[in-house]
C-alpha cells in the first residue's frame, strides 16, 4: 500500500516511546524537538515490528527501561497531510513502514494511546532474520531492492 492510499483510508501512524515519556506528551504534546526530519512514526500495529524497534532503536539509544507506551496518531485527527510525511531512510527491513510526521507539535490525549505499558525484555525478541521472513509473508513489509 502506498503512503497516499495508507492517508486516504485514514490509517494511523503509531510512535513508539519509553513509559517515562508518556505522562509529559499527554501534557505537553509530542514534539520533534531537534530533529529536523520530524517525529518518527511507523506503519504498522504489529507487536514484533514494535518490539524490534522498541529494541534496535529506542532503548539501545536512551538505555533506560523495558517499558514502553505506544500512541497512534490518525491523520484525520491530528491534520495530518501527505505533505506532512516523510519517508525515513534506515538500513532496518522494516525501512518501508519508516515515517517522519513533519510537524513541530501534535496534541496527543489518553484516546491515542494504542498500548500503554508494555514489557519488551530481550529474550522476547526473536532472531530477526525470522521475524523478517514471517513478515514478508505475511504481506507485512515488503522486500526493497536496492539498485
Amino acid at each position: 500500500m502506498t503512503l497516499s492510499e495508507y492517508l486516504d483510508q485514514d490509517l494511523p501512524f503509531y510512535h513508539i516511546t519509553h513509559i517515562e515519556k508518556k505522562e509529559s506528551i499527554l501534557k505537553t504534546g509530542l514534539s520533534r524537538r531537534r530533529n529536523p526530519q520530524g517525529i518518527c512514526v511507523i506503519r504498522s500495529s504489529d507487536l514484533r515490528i514494535i518490539k524490534l524497534i522498541a529494541i534496535g532503536q529506542i532503548r539501545r539509544l536512551i538505555n533506560q527501561s523495558d517499558r514502553f507506551c505506544i500512541f497512534k496518531i490518525v491523520p484525520s485527527k491530528h491534520s495530518i497531510l501527505f505533505k506532512d510525511v516523510r519517508f525515513d531512510i534506515t538500513g532496518e527491513f522494516t525501512n518501508p513502514i519508516h515515517n517522519y510526521i513533519r510537524k513541530d507539535l501534535i496534541y496527543l490525549n489518553s484516546d491515542d494511546i494504542y498500548k500503554e505499558d508494555i514489557y519488551i525484555p530481550d529474550s522476547s525478541i526473536p532472531d530477526f532474520s525470522f521475524v523478517q521472513t514471517k513478515l514478508l509473508s505475511e504481506g507485512l513489509i515488503v522486500e526493497l531492492e536496492y539498485r
